[in-house]
């Protein structure tokens, strides 16, 4: 028997807890330092869905945009370069 396959596509999973307790970084600190700053200030800087889900790039890796569109947008101050042809 063979095996076909006949479509494939990408998801973006939007999963802010994960790096709360699963991140290298956060875990570490977690054994090290449980009462640190870094650790109480990590929720603050998570992504709503919203956000993530409006965040370009992210549009971009699931096709709703083209790479050449994500060159020519500002995004947080910073512009997006034209990486993903280095690539």
């Amino acid at each position: 028997m063979n095996s076909v396959i006949k479509g494939a596509s990408y998801v973006l999973v939007h999963t802010p807890d994960m790096v709360l307790y699963n991140g290298t970084t956060q875990t570490t600190e977690r054994v090290v330092n449980p009462d640190s700053e870094y650790l109480k200030a990590v929720p603050e800087h998570l992504r709503s869905y919203e956000e993530a889900v409006s965040y370009w790039p992210n549009q971009t890796y699931i096709g709703n945009a083209h790479p050449d569109e994500l060159a020519e947008i500002r995004i947080e101050n910073l512009v997006i370069h034209r990486m993903y042809r280095h690539f």
